[in-house]
């Protein structure tokens, strides 16, 4: 049907104003209502359905009291929401005859047709508003259904007896994502499969949305990247931040585009209107998206506006004054008369708040307006206030059709934008077909709208970012509320939604943000029948033991990190670009234990209490005892020691420090327990090991100088270096170790291993992942690093122009095979433009193609802890003892994007690789090409004693093994097994 004759029903503009726009109690039309809410129309996608796949209901609802359709009904709503004025519409499923009744939200929808002219989406209102239900069933058989509707008139059913009932049948569909139930570290779906993901930070063309996201999907799914953030507050749903009304005059709030809202002057129960004054005179729509039309067309262009001592003109003999016109890109000639085409009156002086209205008359070939200007033409002083903007169709007798204006009314918490919602259920679905899975921001820090609102439910002129964090039984946390139902009603059915972030980059230490993250996991375990994942994110730091692992927050699904090499550790693998003053990396081989690499120089001459090893703590969990080691080797130390101890002690020691000096003590320990007399050797001597268990002359160290946790909570965990009483030489620290009460050794790079990060991929997504993540940290939480980049280490924010030459994108190849270590840690690169450039997403498919099959979720994969012949053979991976798999990742570790743009030669290296603790019996092992993604040979080893061992020839690039259990030594004589790796169901 033409989209021109979609709406000659007089019921279409009226709903469609009515729920913007708050009606008062006492209308006729509510006076007449006496029956309640009343569901009709009622007409389902399908009688039968897929597991996991969507059921969709549409119907109409009349007699309903509600005026504002977007907000759920409440007769109690805190200070500042008008009581009864929304709706709540929740359908009610149930598979076991109403045993137990499942409660998924509905929605209020408006259709549109989708076309494209000239590369731009074209997004025309198409039919009338209706109502929606969406539901995902979790379990096949057959399913019974109600409807139930609120407002304030009352509740009512449909069917008002009985229920409706439709059948679910299996599908090829894994289900929804959730934290594995085996493995902390990993998420996978409801069926049990685990989840691989791997992909970026993706954006999206806001002028073709939808084609947009169409293209890069495919390219997605053709090579098999699957997990992606996405900015679903950049296209502006909910609130006021990247709203399509930008500005000339005025630069932004940070990133965001500015909002030019006010709270000087706001039209009936609303809160805020749009200013335009001598600072901002002008503001547009056409930047991001330009106003859809239909050729040969007249619109009503109208706009509420209120005018506080308007006068001109500025130009004599030429008109002034508030107007609406088109025009071009005018820029700050906006506020010309002569530049334009003006559409409404002029409006000047002081006018209380009234309708501004003209129209205008659409071109043969014509699909989008100029930029739609509101603006202050030619005036000397004065303010104008926008309430809202309407530009509707003409239908003729009196009749209009629904507003196309993107963000029409400037009271933007109070309603959900429909295009935008629209454009999410087609990429949504997209996603699904895709099998593509979104981790999606809903919501920008300090929102205007909701940071300019108090506690009191009152607009405020200084926004605040504790009023966007909003407090329990608040406007701004109900409005907040609000949403989350939204989000649940109109995308909780979806497989593809993998989580909602609550926001992008709040502050890392407030504990407020805690609180409303924390509310949001809440409130989708308790209303979101498939409880989507939550989570938010910070600009910097790792808040473990205060947020991610805090079991006050424990709603929260899993920890995110932004850690670029400018703002997370710098150069090197956890200890920064530099360690801590006064300390510095040394490499001479004679001060190295081992000879090779770097170790840590202690400088006897400086005295100072601590210096930590490395930018920030550890998180430790578990009962038992932790001890920490080190090595120490001194030269010509000297010191003096006070309490008449020998100088023959003063020598440095480490420390540790437990949840910010709850606990503390040094190493060696003294006999008596006391940290603050000397207890190491000076003079000098070769490498000698210390441990926090022990004193200097071996002996046990008394128990309230030991690092013994009694509990099962969230540590953290500081260690540095301490020279309390030395006064010259040299001392050299190496191979620092913290093992576990269960004996596993923690890593934290102890050795000091200084491979550029920036320069190394590979060990820039192993260090995070194996350090912050659930593997080590303790958090007991899957751990996304949302945004990552290899940029300058300096702190300009900037992807490293190098890579760019680094064609065949071998950053990306190690960037993504480096994720098979242990951490665990989801990797999602933010610079995307070189993996577009050079059509580089060919790298993600070999890792998923090598990847499938393994159970990785299973709960027993552990660090393979791999020994190699050779220094360059790098070899990380898992292996599950239980079962006798394993897999790894074999790379020449000088196979660096570095090395490949500069043109070193890179010496191919051969060795031998050794796993241990491999169960006895016969093996066979996969060889995989981790470029094109096959397995090229496979050969077969026995295994006694635990030693699984084989070699590498001539290794210039990487390459990946899958090593799978045969046949156990017990059972060899018994049972014949087929010559195939083992697979779990």
């Amino acid at each position: 049907m033409s989209p021109i004759n979609t709406f000659k029903r007089v019921l279409a503009p009226i709903l469609l104003v009515a729920f913007l726009l708050p009606v008062s109690p006492c209308s006729a039309l509510q006076r007449t209502i006496s029956t309640g809410p009343q569901v009709t129309n009622l007409r389902a996608n399908a009688d039968q359905v897929g597991l996991y796949e969507k059921f969709e209901l549409t119907f109409d609802i009349a007699n309903t009291v509600a005026s504002n359709f977007q907000l759920p009904y409440d007769p109690n709503p805190p200070p500042g929401v008008q009581p009864g004025i929304g709706i709540s519409v929740d359908g009610l499923f149930t598979p076991d005859n109403w045993a137990t009744t499942v409660v998924q939200p509905g929605f209020f929808y408006q259709d549109y047709a989708r076309n494209t002219y000239g590369g731009e989406e074209h997004l025309y209102p198409s039919g009338n508003p209706v109502w929606k239900i969406r539901f995902a069933p979790r379990q096949v058989g057959t399913w019974h259904y109600r409807i139930r509707v609120t407002d304030a008139s009352g509740t009512t059913f449909y069917p008002t007896e009985g229920s409706l009932s439709f059948k679910v049948v299996p599908s090829a569909r894994h289900g929804f994502l959730h934290v594995s139930a085996t493995d902390p570290r990993y998420f996978e779906f409801s069926d049990g499969t685990p989840f691989i993901g791997v992909g970026h930070n993706a954006g999206v063309d806001p002028r073709s949305r939808t084609y947009d996201v169409e293209a890069q999907f495919d390219v997605y799914q053709a090579n098999r990247a699957n997990f992606f953030r996405v900015w679903m507050s950049g296209s502006s749903v909910a609130g006021s931040a990247w709203a399509p009304w930008y500005s000339h005059h005025i630069g932004g709030d940070g990133y965001v585009p500015p909002t030019s809202l006010t709270t000087e002057a706001a039209y009936g129960s609303g809160d805020f209107s749009m200013k335009l004054s001598a600072e901002n005179p002008c503001m547009y729509q056409g930047w991001t998206t330009h106003v859809p039309v239909i050729p040969n067309t007249t619109y009503r262009v109208r706009a509420r506006v209120k005018t506080v001592g308007i006068t001109g003109p500025a130009t004599a003999g030429q008109p002034y004054g508030f107007v609406i016109k088109l025009g071009g890109w005018l820029d700050k000639a906006c506020t010309f008369a002569n530049k334009g085409t003006p559409v409404t009156p002029y409006l000047t002086g002081n006018q209380s708040w009234q309708i501004v209205e003209g129209t205008l008359t659409t071109s043969a070939n014509q699909h989008f307006l100029d930029n739609l200007y509101l603006s202050l033409v030619n005036t000397t002083g004065g303010t104008a206030y926008v309430d809202e903007v309407w530009v509707q169709e003409d239908l003729g007798s009196g009749l209009f059709g629904p507003n196309v204006v993107r963000k029409p009314s400037m009271n933007y918490h109070l309603y959900f934008d429909q295009v935008a919602s629209w454009q999410w259920d087609f990429i949504l679905d997209q996603a699904a077909e895709h099998e593509v899975f979104l981790k999606l921001v809903i919501l920008e820090k300090d929102d205007w709208v909701y940071t300019h609102i108090d506690g009191n439910g009152n607009p405020v002129a200084e926004g605040s970012t504790e009023n966007f964090y909003a407090a329990p039984n608040t406007k701004v946390r109900w409005l907040h509320q609000a949403f989350w139902r939204y989000l649940i009603a109109r995308w909780g059915y979806s497989t593809a939604v993998h989580s909602w972030e609550l926001l992008n980059e709040g502050d890392p230490y407030d504990g407020h943000h805690y609180e409303l993250a924390n509310a949001l996991g809440q409130y989708m375990d308790e209303h979101d029948p498939n409880q989507h994942m939550t989570t938010t994110s910070f600009w910097h730091s790792f808040p473990a033991s205060d947020f991610w692992g805090n079991p006050a927050y424990s709603a929260v699904d899993y920890a995110d990190l932004h850690a670029y090499i400018s703002t997370g550790w710098g150069l090197y693998e956890l200890w920064g670009t530099n360690p801590s003053s006064p300390l510095s990396f040394e490499d001479q081989s004679q001060y190295v234990r081992g000879g090779e690499g770097h170790s840590l120089r202690v400088p006897g001459t400086t005295r100072f209490f601590e210096s930590e090893l490395t930018p920030r703590g550890f998180t430790i969990r578990g009962r038992g005892e932790w001890i920490i080691s080190y090595w120490v080797k001194t030269e010509n130390w000297t010191g003096q020691c006070p309490y008449g101890a020998s100088d023959a002690i003063s020598g440095p020691r480490l420390r540790w420090d437990l949840d910010n000096g709850q606990r503390a003590n040094v190493f060696p320990a003294a006999a008596n327990g006391q940290d603050f007399i000397c207890t190491a050797p000076a003079g000098t001597h070769d490498w000698q090991q210390f441990s926090s268990d022990r004193t200097a002359d071996g002996r046990v160290a008394p128990i309230e100088a030991r690092l013994i946790l009694n509990d099962d909570e969230l540590h953290t965990l500081r260690i540095s270096v301490s020279n309390s009483f030395g006064n010259g030489g040299w001392a050299w620290i190496d191979d620092v170790t913290i093992i576990r009460p269960d004996g596993r050794e923690m890593y934290i790079n102890g050795g000091l291993d200084l491979q550029r990060m920036d320069y190394d991929a590979a060990m820039y997504t192993k260090g995070y992942s194996v350090i912050d993540g659930a593997w080590r940290s303790g958090i007991q939480k899957p751990l996304v690093r949302g945004e990552a980049g290899l940029d300058y280490y300096t702190g300009e924010q900037q992807e490293l122009p190098e890579l760019a030459q680094d064609v065949d994108g071998v950053w990306l190849h190690n960037f993504i095979w480096g994720q098979i270590n242990p951490g665990g840690m989801y990797d999602l690169y933010w610079w995307a433009d070189n993996i577009w450039d050079y059509s580089l997403h060919r790298h993600f498919k070999p890792f998923r193609d090598f990847m499938d099959g393994i159970p990785l979720n299973n709960g027993d994969y552990d660090d393979a802890k791999v020994q190699t012949s050779h220094p360059d053979l790098r070899v990380w991976g898992q292996k599950d003892v239980t079962h006798g798999w394993a897999h790894l990742w074999i790379q020449n570790r000088n196979h660096t994007w570095k090395n490949v743009v500069n043109g070193v030669t890179i010496a191919p290296v051969s060795g031998t690789v050794s796993v241990e603790d491999m169960p006895d019996g016969q093996y066979v092992l996969e060889w995989w090409d981790t470029y094109s993604g096959t397995c090229t040979r496979t050969e077969s080893i026995t295994v006694t004693g635990g030693h699984l061992v084989f070699s590498v020839s001539s290794l210039s690039k990487d390459v990946a093994v899958k090593v799978g259990l045969l046949q156990p030594v017990e059972l060899q004589y018994r049972v014949s097994l087929p010559l195939v790796l083992k697979t779990v169901p």
